[in-house]
Order: C-alpha cells, then structure tokens, then sequence
C-alpha cells in the first residue's frame, strides 16, 4: 500500500523497508516484522525525498488490533502525518476494537494520550510514577559521586541481605511500621541478593535497600526502608554501596527503576538523583468501533 498525504507518502513495511523505519519502531515490532509475524501491520511515513519519518504498527487478535508502535518525528509532528498514518492502519485492518499500551517518559506519554483521545480513544494512566535513575547522570551528583570511584568501601554496617539471620528477617516482616508492600517477603523470588543491601545499627537492622535484575543493564528497586531510630546517613550509604556493586554487576553504567509508592519514596529518589531523576508512566487507551464514524 503506496499512498500520498500531501508532502508526505505512506508506505507498507516490509523486510526490505524495515532497516529505514527501525528508529520509529519499538525492538518488538522490528523483530516481529524481519520475522514474518502473522497479522502484524505496519505503514511508514516518507517524506517528498524517500526520508522515513514516522511508522505505525498493529497487530490483529480475533476482531480487535493491539497497537505496537505509534510515532513520529518530532520535526513534523501537527502536520496530520500521526493521524493519517493511524487511519490508513485502521482503515486496512478493520478492526472492532483497537488498544494501545505503553511505558514513556512522563511528558511523551501526555502527548500520546492526548493525540489518541482527540481521535475518540478513551484513555486510562496509571497514577504510579515509575522513576527512572541513569548512572551516567548520577556520576555528576556530589551525594553519590563516591560510589563510582574503585577504591570505594561501603560503611562497615553495610551488610548484604544474604547474610541477615532469621531472626532479623522475621522481626523485618513482623514490623508494623513497615509498608506490607515493601517487607522483603514480598521481594522473594525477584530480589537479586548481590545488589541487595541492609544497614545494621545497634543490633537490629535499621534500614535496607532491596534491588533485582531486569535486564542486561538494568534494575528495579524492589523495596527501600529506613526505619525509625536508623543512623541519618545509613540510606545514603545504602545507596552508594548499591550503586557501586551494580556497576560491578552490570560491567558499567545500567539503569535503575524505582515505582514511587507514595510521596515519601518520590521525594527520597528526587533527593538521591539531585534533580536527575525522570518520571515515567504506563498508560493504556482503547477505541470501539462506532467511534470511527
């Protein structure tokens, strides 16, 4: 399917076109497409000189289509290329029921919720921030500047959560004071006790840092706690020690993810990142049928 939108020609992706449109795509799309995928979809936007600038893909489940890619380069956005890149997907595929879910960075999932609620999806955002941590930004950050460095040596109350007693877990679960949800039981089986540390402190441990692997060059902070009476400086030096043992881990800088349960984990990963902290959001959209008029 070739098609002309004004300045801007509509093409069907195919293994050959793939390479052009593999920046407007996600990782999963571009597989599913050199792979040969059944009822996958997928238009791309050329400018007037052959230049890919946009894709769409789709894939059809049963009389609905699940949304994979959706963008466009941001120097043409609101010249309709989203839009008619949308319509051409829909008109060719038919569907009954179209959805769409993402991840994005705060302000890049706004605009995405919003160009698919001016075209009658009805759209829902989760109202838990991910936050988002690059270590390569945190280097710059004078707080935990140290963890990068070789010769760094963790506080001497450090101690990694593999080596806790029973008694010390069952008197963590056992705490009241502790959010459920952050209690290392509910950690199990996600938790990666090499990048997990606890800060001991008269005699019981005081705070505790719980992370997991997710990826080649990423992780998810799982549980963060600092419990009353804890040294002042015993989640700094949490941190830092698990920031040094994760590039170790990962071989050199990685990502870490934080969901920000409540306003205290927000305001405690805004204070570690010095302002290098991201927000991101999952977000989920749908459109019926008789909204396409």
């Amino acid at each position: 399917m070739d098609t002309d939108h004004g300045a801007i020609g509509l093409r069907a992706i195919d293994a050959a076109l793939l390479p052009a449109f593999v920046p407007y795509l996600t990782g999963d799309t571009v597989r599913a497409i050199g792979g040969g995928m059944p009822g996958l979809t997928a238009l791309g936007a050329v400018t007037g000189d052959l230049r890919a600038c946009a894709a769409v893909a789709g894939r059809a489940e049963g009389e609905g289509l699940t949304l994979s890619s959706l963008y466009v380069d941001p120097q043409i956005r609101r010249q309709g290329v989203g839009s008619a890149l949308l319509e051409a997907l829909l008109a060719q595929t038919g569907p009954r029921r179209t959805e769409a879910s993402w991840f994005l960075p705060e302000e890049e999932g706004q605009t995405l919720a919003a160009f698919l609620a001016a075209r009658g999806f009805r759209a829902e955002t989760d109202e838990t921030p991910i936050c988002r941590l690059d270590m390569a930004m945190l280097r710059r950050v004078p707080s935990v500047r140290r963890a990068f460095s070789p010769a760094f040596r963790p506080d001497g109350n450090i101690v990694p959560f593999d080596r806790l007693t029973p008694e010390e877990l069952a008197d963590l679960e056992a705490d009241p004071s502790i959010d459920p949800r952050l209690r290392p039981g509910q950690a199990a089986g996600r938790l990666t006790p090499q990048l997990s540390f606890c800060y001991r402190y008269r005699g019981r441990i005081a705070a505790y840092f719980l992370c997991g692997q997710t990826g080649p060059d990423a992780l998810a902070v799982l549980a963060a706690v600092s419990r009353q009476g804890a040294h002042p400086a015993a989640f700094l030096q949490l941190v830092t020690a698990a920031i040094h043992q994760g590039l170790i881990w990962f071989g050199g800088d990685f990502v870490c993810w934080l969901e920000a349960l409540n306003d205290t984990s927000l305001a405690l990963a805004r204070t570690i990142s010095g302002g290098t902290l991201q927000l991101w959001r999952e977000g989920r959209a749908s459109l019926e049928l008789e909204r396409l008029g």
